[in-house]
């Protein structure tokens, strides 16, 4: 029987590995049970011992071997002994299922200088044409899972998860470039987008509500460089709201008794206007109304009529004007107004009848006397 001491771990039916789970040497004894021929004595054995000996370094050799692995973009380089990568995977502590995508396959054989890839399934939930619905995914970033979910519809979306206040989605958004953050209608370039999605809010002191509509979209880049993913944060409002419209005052006629009809009417009360006041239920995204819904509605200020009075009292028949005496002339005055008597002694221009009266003598005689 010889004892080899070797370097590494070994496993039943394996190779020794180089390195442990620590990454420290771990020191194995391999033995070989060699018949020694008749008679050989110790001298037989000890040629068999250096026999096994230099096999058993041939077969050190030989089963060392460096490899790569990348979990989920996690790059490692591994020394190892395993044959193949299922052995390589339980080594390195890595689980995987049959969601999991592993490059070479789990059962394939491990050579030197191999790169094993482990893409872990991601479930997610996504709203393909305005629909919501959950799908698994292998990806690296929100980049890639919306790539290949894209030839699920035309819009593809995804929706992170939302628990005790935070946003999370399964993977990053984009191992290899910027990322275009929109809030509020209000875009901003993240330079590394190499991160989960609560921690690039939270390094751009963005607080999401229970209410706001997170969405991890894919945009086709207008220049050379520009994000490819964006975070889109739709800011939700809701309210109650009140407005006030107007109530229209109705216009009515009365009789007022005293006033004569044949006068014009005449506004006893002026119209007032009412109020009434609706309540709505509104929900605003990005400060646009996108729903309302009214709740009740109630008149706050009644109107105020107005009011036109026409006379309705006939007008008596006017009472028949005394009739006036005749005035009497008024005296003349006896200084002014007297007139000159005219002149008895005629004239030959004042006869009529261009005739003159013969004087008889008795009155020649009187007038001389």
């Amino acid at each position: 029987r010889a004892r080899l001491a070797g370097v590494g771990g070994a496993r039943r039916g394996s190779a020794p590995a180089a390195v442990d789970r620590r990454g420290e040497p771990a020191a194995v004894e391999v033995e070989a049970v060699v018949p020694s021929p008749p008679g050989a004595g110790d001298g037989g054995v000890c040629a068999a011992a250096a026999g096994v000996g230099s096999g058993g370094v041939a077969a050190y050799a030989a089963a060392h071997k460096t490899v790569t692995l990348d979990v989920d973009g996690e790059v490692t380089t591994v020394e190892t002994f395993e044959g193949d990568v299922s052995d390589l995977l339980a080594g390195e502590g890595v689980e995987v299922s049959r969601r999991d995508a592993v490059t070479p396959a789990v059962d394939g054989a491990l050579r030197e200088g191999d790169t094993v890839v482990v893409r872990y399934g991601h479930r997610v939930t996504l709203r393909v044409d305005g629909e919501q619905r959950a799908a698994w995914v292998t990806a690296l970033d929100a980049d890639q899972a919306l790539t290949k979910l894209s030839k699920q519809g035309d819009d593809v979306l995804l929706l992170p998860t939302r628990s005790d206040g935070s946003v999370t989605l399964p993977m990053r958004i984009d191992v290899d470039g910027p990322v275009k953050l929109v809030v509020g209608g209000q875009a901003r370039r993240v330079a590394d987008g190499a991160m989960p999605l609560d921690r690039l809010l939270a390094e751009n002191e963005v607080r999401v509500d229970a209410d706001d509509r997170v969405t991890v979209e894919r945009r086709h880049p207008t220049t050379p460089g520009a994000p490819t993913v964006a975070v889109v944060v739709r800011e939700v409002q809701t309210s109650i709201e009140e407005t006030v419209s107007e109530v229209p005052f109705e216009s009515v006629t009365a009789a007022d008794p005293n006033r004569y009809e044949d006068l014009g009417p005449y506004l006893a009360t002026e119209g007032v206007v009412g109020k009434r006041v609706t309540s709505w239920d509104v929900t605003k995204i990005d400060g646009k109304v996108v729903h309302k819904e009214k709740l009740s509605t109630w008149v706050a200020e009644r109107p105020v009529d107005e009011v036109t009075m026409y006379g309705t009292k006939a007008r008596p028949e006017p009472e028949p004007k005394p009739k006036s005496e005749p005035k009497p002339d008024p005296k003349p005055d006896s200084k002014t107004d007297a007139k000159p008597k005219p002149d008895s002694t005629p004239t030959p221009d004042s006869t009529p009848d261009s005739k003159l009266d013969v004087e008889s003598p008795d009155e020649k005689t009187r007038a001389q006397s």
